[in-house]
């Protein structure tokens, strides 16, 4: 109940943001009691026959890399610095 609680708690507080959440850098999302009911892309998310019942996905956010990805900064670590970001993580 308590864990329904805090879910629920969390969905109000995301539905109040006027700007796009985000995940800081030494932070994680965690999402439980997930179920997936679609197909991938290369499948045209199509419905599952199905569906897939999962206990938890934690997302962490990686830092960007890629010059080519355009609509993130690229982070400038390297090195120890950027070694101990993904530590911490």
């Amino acid at each position: 109940e308590a864990q329904r609680e805090a879910t629920q708690t969390s969905q109000v507080a995301l539905s109040l943001h006027k700007t796009p959440p985000y995940i800081p850098e030494k932070g994680a999302i965690l999402s439980p009691n997930i179920v997936v009911f679609r197909e991938g892309s290369a499948k045209g998310y199509a419905s599952l026959a199905e569906h897939i019942e999962i206990c938890a996905v934690i997302n962490v956010a990686m830092p960007n890399r890629n010059p080519s990805v355009r609509d993130s900064p690229l982070d400038g670590r390297e090195g120890a610095a950027y070694s101990a970001l993904l530590m911490a993580k």
